[in-house]
């Protein structure tokens, strides 16, 4: 009797053990979701930043451009 019952409590530990084992590996996932989510969201936005500063600079160069020859902005 005493058998069954230490077999009992090993099996207990080792349901508590895969238990805890499926929620670290769960939390595990969900988080890299999150940070998939997160990265995904700040590259789309770094693409957006980056493009805005392409076209100042391109605006730029054109207004120095400008200036080195003597121009001037006319409005359309």
């Amino acid at each position: 009797m005493e058998h069954k019952k230490q077999t009992g409590h090993v099996c207990r530990w080792m349901v508590f053990g895969i238990t805890i084992v499926t929620i670290v590996v769960g939390c595990t996932i969900v988080i890299g979701l999150f940070e998939w989510r997160d990265r995904s969201r700040m590259e789309s936005r770094n693409a957006e930043t980056h493009l805005w500063r392409k076209n100042v600079y391109d605006l730029n160069m054109r207004v120095a451009k400008l200036s080195l020859l003597g121009e001037t902005w006319k409005k359309c």
